[in-house]
């Protein structure tokens, strides 16, 4: 369960990441 728990948090962050850059790539 918890390794279940940090695969899911690391795609967390890794999709976090990308909509963050997307913003960014989009604001400028």
């Amino acid at each position: 369960m918890c390794r279940e728990h940090k695969i899911s948090q690391t795609l967390y962050y890794r999709w976090r990441d990308k909509f963050l850059e997307a913003g960014k790539k989009r604001t400028y």
